[in-house]
Formats: C-alpha cells, structure tokens, sequence
C-alpha cells in the first residue's frame, strides 16, 4: 500500500475537519502513537501529580498517556465529543483556575492549533509553579517533514499540521518561564503503510536515537514551569553609612535641588 492509499482511508467528520481516529487505525499511525507513549512515559518524572490533564485535538493520542498519576481529566475539542472525553473545551480556553493543574500533556495540538502561542500561555496561567509541561509534536526536519513538503500525506492530519521546529517552541516556552528539563525524537524508521515493512525496519530506532538523534519524525518534550521568588540580600554596613552621610537620595530631591541652583 503506498502512501498515496493512505488518504483514501482516513475519515472525515460532518463538518469538514479531519479525524484522528482513522490515521491512528492504521499501522504507521499506530506504531507512532505507541513510541510516542512510551517515550512520554519514560521521559516524566517519576512523582504525584494531584491534578493531571490531557487535551485532545484532531493529531492527539487516542488514549491517555498517563493514566496512574492522579486525577486524569481529558479535554475534547467540539468535533471530537466522545463517551471518553470529560470535558468539552478549547484549548486556548481551558476551564481550570490559574495555578490549578500539576502534569498537563499536549499531544499534537500545537501544530493543529490556529495560534499556537496562544495555546501555550493560557496552559502558563493554569499549570502550578514547578508543574510539568508535557509537549509532543511532528518534526519538520525528518522524514515525515520531507514527505509532507512533497504532500505525500494529502488528504490525512498530517497534511493539515503546521509543523514546528524544536528550536522554535522551546524559545516560546522560555519566555513564558518554562525550563525544558527532558526531551526525546522518536520515529526514525521509513513510513511505511505495511506493518510488516515497519517490523524489518525496527533497528533504525536504535541506530537513529544514536548516529541521527534529531532526525526522528516526531519530538517529545518535558518543560518545568519556574517558581520565580523574592530574594532580600542583607545590606552591607559601608551603605548604609553612606546613607546616613546623605550620599544617597531620592532622585526627586536631586532634581529640585538642580532647579534650584539653575534659578
């Protein structure tokens, strides 16, 4: 089956907007979704997290990546409403309180977003100081990128992505006071449609995380939100003697006393 075939079988919603469902129906999407969950797994740090929150998008996983830690609550866009979806939100909306969720997990739904940057400072409103982050997207420097550059995925999700680089979110997350503590490409093999090419191919998983690390068709990255705090330095004895001489003064006083002399 080529990668033109691929089209054919994936499903499109009443309203014109592309879904998940069929491309991860199919062995490529599948062995994406199951590297991509054990890279996530992997790569979180190993602690409680209270409150843990997982939003879906047309790219999204089908199921929870982390379904140990917490409560788990799952946000779902209108055109994906499912019996497994609990909330019904959008992302550049979510409905949490600032500082209120401890892991938030972004699978695709950067690059499916209209504004993207938006999406990343109302999760900073919601996540908790040295919360998790957890980002997932599609690489435009591989194989997957190359493809989709040539459109050889019309008519699927991943013709409808907008592709970012590394580079690019991880200077969108700085400024909005995440660190990026952990991150991983996965997906090195040629995108086959038959699983069983797939299969032969599996060795380049180890040979690309080693000789081509950044290659891979799709990123992982673990982000901590700062805790930005006050620090109150004790003042050295020389200051504050040359504050009682009147060496300093407000800069209201100096300037009066400026216009003064002038006159």
């Amino acid at each position: 089956m080529s990668e033109s075939r691929i089209a054919s079988r994936t499903s499109k919603s009443s309203d014109g907007g592309l879904q998940a469902h069929g491309w991860f129906d199919l062995p490529l999407g599948r062995l994406m979704m199951d590297l991509e969950t054990a890279a996530m797994r992997r790569l979180l740090p190993q602690r409680y997290y209270p409150v843990v929150v997982q939003t879906h998008g047309p790219g999204s996983l089908s199921s929870p990546v982390v379904d140990l830690y917490g409560a788990l609550f799952q946000i779902r866009e209108d055109f994906l409403i499912s019996q497994s979806g609990d909330i019904v939100a959008s992302v550049e909306q979510l409905p949490f309180g600032s500082n209120s969720i401890d892991l938030l997990l972004l699978p695709h739904v950067l690059e499916f977003s209209k504004f993207p940057h938006d999406v990343l400072r109302e999760v900073s409103e919601c996540v908790v100081p040295e919360g998790i982050l957890a980002i997932s997207c599609f690489n435009p420097r591989s194989l997957l990128g190359l493809a989709k550059y040539m459109h050889r995925f019309s008519g699927t999700i991943i013709e409808q992505s907008h592709l970012y680089s590394t580079v690019r979110i991880k200077d969108w997350l700085n400024l909005l006071g995440f660190q990026v503590i952990a991150g991983e490409f996965v997906m090195f093999r040629p995108l086959f449609a038959q699983q069983v090419r797939l299969n032969r191919f599996e060795f380049l998983e180890t040979a690309g995380a080693r000789w081509w690390p950044a290659m891979g068709s799709i990123f992982i990255l673990i982000a901590k939100k700062k805790e930005f705090g006050v620090r109150f330095e004790p003042q050295s004895l020389k200051s504050i003697l040359r504050m009682r001489k009147g060496y300093l003064r407000p800069m209201t006083e100096k300037n009066s006393d400026t216009v003064t002399t002038n006159s």
